[in-house]
This record gives structure tokens, sequence and C-alpha cells, in this order.
């Protein structure tokens, strides 16, 4: 929802429909631009964590291929991958839901992503109670991330 970044998806568009020598934005330049999109917003997530989290390179890199769909298991298994410590897990699944890396599972297959701290609040909530009703805690990969990372979407 950041209006910047809608900015520097259409820049990159029209810049690689300009060096592809394209009179008008073709669907390979907005491919490539996706692609460049997603590295700048996984470079932005660093940068952004690093402070906080000292790892999140190596997290990332351990997402990668995952399904976009993941459940803390999952996302433990990254971890591990990452040779992050498991007693990290909860507080590492908070701060990529806080940077929209992740969204909650709020209703069974549907799944919204904290954008602001109030409504983080009211997600958590609805995320605990449809996990404890379905038995398993589950979060989505946001979009953004999918083509650098690989991630894998659902078959719809």
């Amino acid at each position: 929802p950041r209006p910047r970044d809608i900015i520097y998806f259409c820049k990159q568009a029209r810049s690689n429909a300009i060096n592809h020598g394209h009179m008008r934005i073709e669907e390979s330049d907005l491919l490539q631009a996706e692609k460049e999109y997603s590295k700048y917003c996984c470079a932005s997530l660093r940068d952004e964590t690093e402070a906080r989290f000292n790892d999140i390179e190596d997290l990332l890199i351990a997402f990668a291929g995952s399904p976009e769909i993941v459940t803390l298991n999952m996302i433990k298994a990254c971890l591990e991958e990452a040779l992050i410590k498991a007693s990290e897990l909860r507080r590492v699944v908070n701060l990529l839901c806080d940077v929209t890396f992740l969204g909650l599972e709020v209703q069974p297959n549907k799944f919204e992503f904290i954008y602001d701290e109030m409504q983080g609040k009211f997600l958590v909530s609805r995320a605990k109670k449809v996990a404890k009703s379905v038995g398993i805690e589950r979060y989505k990969i946001n979009i953004p991330y999918h083509s650098f990372l690989g991630i894998q979407p659902i078959s719809e």
C-alpha cells in the first residue's frame, strides 16, 4: 500500500520498455519489473529489519522456494536451515508479520497483513482463534516477495 512501491514498479516497467526499444510498455517489461521490484522489496526488508534481527538475509534465503502458505512448523524449519535458534521462533514470526512479509490467517483460508498497529492487535486476536479452531497456525508470504524468492503460489 506504499505509493513509493507502485512508483518504483512503474518506473522499472517504463525503463525496461525504453531499454528494449518498445514504443509502449509490454508484458515482458512488466514481468521484468515484477522481478526487479521483488528484489527491491527483499533488499528493503533486509535493510529495515537488520537492526532488529541480524540474520534476516539468511532467513529470507531459507524461505526461497517455499509455498505461498506456510505453517509454523515450516517457518521453524526455515529458522533451522538459517541456523537460527528455535527459541527465536515467536519473535521472528512477530517481526515478519510486523513488516508485512507474513500475513495472518484471520479466517480459514483468508489472510491479512498488518498495515497499522491498532489493526494488528485485532488481526493477531482473530488469527489465534482461527489457529485454535482449525488446529494449525498458518501464514501467507506477501506477493511482492514471490518472484525474487521463487515462492510457489497456491493453485487456484
